[in-house]
């Protein structure tokens, strides 16, 4: 269902630009504890394999792996968190201003938030978001400026939204991994998993920040050639 609203003052309507920019430094870090993972994982595999070859390993050691697994999982969790909401906030105000544009829209702008929690829905609405305001801020744009040559802001929407869905799917993979693993070799099986799945997010990280950043600089330069129309 398209929704849209009496377009408002340009002067009135500011861009999300410093909330897009704290949504990429959150993602920094986060994708910076991505990379402390892999070193953490890559250690408990070097005890494992000592385990294994019967050199043996102190009860201190193992405290010590479990020190560090835990260290890391809360800073995942804390960075995760915090770019999650960041990143909402953003999405939600950004499609907001498009309707404020006065644009149809194909949702309501809550749904750039909700559409994430729906079951089933959410494999399609958010992607369906983000391609609706790449493709009608560079349409804005170019109508305001003929002159414009819009970038391929929707290719790096689909990318996101794979890498997105991909990353969750490793992630399902390595926890059930992780949960059956009873000897030391499904012990490896599983931190290597995890280290796949880290590989994966920090890679769909770096694709969410590009496209936050596109968004970003579409929403930013529609509502300057608006103002200056």
């Amino acid at each position: 269902m398209e929704n849209s609203t009496p377009a408002a003052n340009p002067l009135s309507l500011k861009a999300n630009t410093h909330v897009a920019n704290w949504v990429r430094r959150s993602f920094w870090l986060l994708n910076s504890c991505f990379v402390i993972g892999v070193f953490v994982y890559l250690a408990e595999i070097d005890m494992i394999e000592r385990l294994i070859i019967g050199k043996g390993i102190s009860a201190g050691e193992i405290a010590e792996n479990e020190k560090r697994k835990i260290i890391f999982i809360s800073g995942i969790l804390f960075s995760s968190i915090i770019s999650t909401i960041l990143f909402l906030v953003w999405f939600y105000k950004v499609y907001c201003n498009m309707r404020l544009a006065g644009f149809h829209l194909r949702y309501r702008p809550s749904m750039a938030v909700w559409g994430f929690f729906i079951p089933i829905a959410s494999f399609v609405i958010p992607y369906l978001i983000a391609k609706e305001i790449a493709a009608k801020t560079a349409t804005r744009i170019a109508e305001q400026a003929p002159q414009y040559r819009p970038r391929a802001t929707k290719f790096v929407v689909l990318i996101w939204w794979i890498l997105y869905w991909l990353a969750g799917a490793v992630g399902t993979y390595s926890s059930l991994l992780g949960l059956s693993a009873k000897t030391p070799d499904m012990l490896i099986e599983a931190a290597l998993a995890d280290i796949c799945y880290i590989s994966v997010s920090f890679v769909a990280v770096i694709a969410t920040n590009n496209m936050v950043k596109r968004l970003a600089d579409n929403e930013s330069e529609m509502l300057e050639k608006w103002k200056e129309a």
